[in-house]
């Protein structure tokens, strides 16, 4: 789904648009496998990289590339993050149109690369018509999380940790309680009796709401003084 949600393209080519950021700025031309073998496991066809064209400069490619993996460590991505791999990405919200106008069912989705030094892999997660919350970040986020994780370790891509991941990695960590389907000051209260921080999303849901969902999980073990973002409807 493209910006205000009237253009539609397939999820290939916004993958193929985003692999160009990791790709120093080339677009090249998709393809399913790469080689075909005959029964025998001999190879009768291999196909070869095809690159279309420069579509952004290698400077905006390698600003864009930056941008995402802020998303991801600091933004509304983090439910994608990785300690020790740099993780870059975007989510998204697109409402599904039915008869004639847009309806309140959503189609979220989380679109990610890693690492972001060296790109290996990009991954797209769609969910559609989720339940309880309609964001990219509580739904797909998670399941990107998962896959990036087991991907990188079958393709030998090393952890490299950052000094503050590594002071994290021996801190004290904290039982995260559940917090969804109590009001947003429950909420906070509970979290803060723990020393944990909060965020609410999206931004500017006021200072009372029903909170819909929550990240992490209620029984993840996170840092102590970490966040947990609250989403309302």
């Amino acid at each position: 789904m493209g910006y205000g949600q009237g253009i539609a393209i397939t999820p290939i080519q916004l993958m193929c648009a985003v692999n160009a950021m990791g790709n120093d700025g080339v677009l090249m031309k998709p393809k399913v496998v790469t080689k075909i073998v005959d029964k025998k496991g001999k190879t009768v066809s291999t196909i070869k990289n095809t690159k279309v064209r420069q579509v952004i400069s290698k400077d905006t490619a390698d600003k864009m590339r930056d941008i995402m993996q802020y998303y991801v460590d600091e933004g509304g991505g983090t439910s994608a993050y990785i300690p020790g791999y740099r993780v870059g990405g975007k989510t998204g919200t697109a409402y599904i149109a039915s008869g004639g106008k847009y309806s309140g069912q959503t189609v979220a989705s989380f679109i990610a690369m890693a690492p972001m030094d060296d790109p290996q892999v990009s991954i797209l997660v769609m969910v559609t018509k989720p339940t309880k919350s309609q964001y990219g970040a509580t739904n797909a986020g998670p399941i990107v999380k998962k896959i990036l994780e087991k991907t990188l370790v079958y393709k030998g891509v090393e952890k490299k940790y950052t000094s503050a991941e590594e002071k994290a990695q021996s801190a004290d960590t904290v039982t995260v309680p559940n917090v969804t389907n109590i009001t947003s000051s429950e909420a906070v209260s509970k979290l803060k009796a723990l020393g944990l921080k909060y965020k609410a999303v999206p931004e500017g849901s006021g200072n009372s709401f029903s909170v819909v969902d929550q990240y992490p999980k209620a029984g993840s073990k996170i840092t102590d003084g970490g966040t947990v973002y609250l989403y309302s409807e």
